[in-house]
């Protein structure tokens, strides 16, 4: 199986996707609290937490097609805009955090403080492309 590919803007050719994190924590009300990492190779290991429909450690494999889509959402999302290298620091309230890592590049993090609806659409598109919807009822 192939990694998943997002254009890195060079050339127009593709770049892979090592891992997508994104963290839900509590605001503090009834919000999921959650986690899942996609790797580039499909697997997705989920862990609900709190607030979700399904609790506890989750594992499973997406298809070839899921892992260019999720590629194909990272690239048309903006989301690698927002970010900032993991060096700096995300805001301490912050509820939704993503973090994606390129191969060779400083994962680029970006919290809910910096863009909350452009990251909670990606949080949302990335979620109906791996199924979260049967885990989590609101992402």
């Amino acid at each position: 199986m192939s990694e998943g590919h997002v254009n890195d803007g060079r050339n127009g050719s593709p770049a892979p996707f090592s891992r997508v994190v994104v963290v839900c924590g509590s605001s503090g009300d009834s919000s999921p609290v959650y986690s899942v990492v996609i790797n580039s190779d499909g697997q997705v290991l989920y862990k609900g937490r709190a607030f979700v429909i399904q609790e506890g450690r989750h594992e499973w494999q997406l298809s070839e097609d899921q892992i260019q889509a999720i590629a194909h959402v990272i690239q048309d999302s903006g989301v690698l805009d927002l970010g900032k290298s993991e060096t700096n620091s995300t805001q301490e309230n912050s509820r939704l955090v993503a973090a994606i890592r390129l191969p060779g590049v400083k994962p680029i993090v970006v919290d809910n403080v910096e863009d909350a609806k452009a990251l909670e659409s990606f949080v949302a598109r990335i979620g109906k492309v791996v199924g979260l919807y049967a885990y989590v009822h609101e992402l």
